[in-house]
């Protein structure tokens, strides 16, 4: 007779509950975010961008943790500061100038994130679409940044709203970033 019964590991949440899970997460960060902003005539323009990087999350998670080891401490650590990075994000709404230098740590985060787990998935060619998209924001973020320090943030934050709406259609919608190859 065993004095300790043994544990049953506890069952892994799917992909898709992990992705409710986190863009719920992001979004009770935006809204509180969008609730304690100061009012911006930029306000707008970031609340959008955010409401489309909840789009794009969704995908990606509900996607990427399929086949991302899960455990992995690389991962687990990336996936905190991407949390943290998230909730900045969304109180730096107000800002064009935070919130754009928040979108480039954000993007290079997840670029940082994908090629620690290139070497240990079994599906390295599903992220190497997804690096160069990350690689992109990063970027044009960087770019859109040069613009707003040079005096032309609301060209720049616009320009980049444009741009990250047309990309966020093209990979989910038009040719899908967030599907198994067949």
């Amino acid at each position: 007779m065993k004095l300790y019964p043994e544990k049953k590991p506890l069952n892994p949440i799917t992909a898709q509950e992990r992705a409710l899970v986190a863009t719920a997460l992001f979004i009770a960060f935006g809204v509180v975010g969008y609730v304690v902003a100061p009012p911006t005539p930029f306000l707008p323009i970031t609340a959008i961008f955010y409401v489309m990087m909840l789009w794009n999350t969704f995908y990606s998670v509900n996607h990427f943790s399929s086949i991302v080891p899960a455990g992995d401490l690389g991962q687990m650590v990336t996936d905190v500061a991407l949390v943290l990075v998230y909730l900045l994000l969304a109180l730096s709404l107000w800002s064009i100038f935070y919130f754009d230098i928040i979108l480039v740590i954000l993007f290079a985060l997840a670029t940082i994130k994908y090629t620690i787990a290139l070497p240990k998935t079994e599906h390295p060619e599903l992220l190497y679409r997804k690096l160069k998209m990350d690689g992109m924001g990063t970027i044009a973020s960087g770019l859109a940044l040069v613009g707003i320090v040079l005096g032309y943030p609301f060209s720049s934050i616009l320009a980049w709203t444009i741009l990250f709406a047309m990309m966020s259609v093209y990979v989910i919608l038009v040719r899908p970033l967030y599907q198994k190859p067949a």
